[in-house]
């Protein structure tokens, strides 16, 4: 079991090492992508801006640690944040073109990268790895939450 938990740990960190600034060409972090996605997704759903207070309610990560990836991007310019005109206290945030053109840019190179894996894989193959992610997602949530 020792030498099956060494291997499997390897594979998490064959995936988790997949350096997204290099594969797509763009300056953004893992969690900064994954942010972007939740704006993406977020904005489409109620207009052109997101307030941040929404951003923190669908990821579950701290408030603090949305607002540091926030200014990150802000400074590379992919969002624009400013207070609310209603509420001065609650802040928006919208994705700026450079924004947009980046994250389409990752999300247009992922499929294609996405595309060729999947070829690689045959129909029952696949079937096989979704069951097996599926049922280790849920042993890991249970065990976390037993842990308690």
């Amino acid at each position: 079991m020792n030498k099956l938990m060494t291997e499997f740990e390897s594979v998490l960190e064959m995936v988790h090492s997949i350096d997204i600034r290099s594969t797509f060409g763009v300056d953004i972090s893992k969690s900064e992508l994954i942010l972007m996605r939740v704006i993406c997704c977020v904005a489409k759903s109620v207009g052109d801006s997101v307030l941040v207070s929404d951003i923190v309610g669908k990821m579950k990560v701290s408030a603090q640690a949305i607002s540091k990836c926030l200014r990150s991007l802000e400074k590379k310019g992919y969002i624009e944040r400013y207070s609310n005109k209603v509420d001065r206290r609650r802040m928006e945030v919208v994705v700026t073109e450079k924004g947009m053109q980046a994250y389409s840019q990752i999300i247009k190179k992922n499929d294609e990268v996405l595309l060729v894996v999947l070829e690689e894989f045959g129909e029952k193959e696949l079937e096989h790895y979704i069951y097996l992610t599926q049922k280790l997602s849920e042993l890991y949530r249970r065990v976390m939450s037993d842990m308690k």
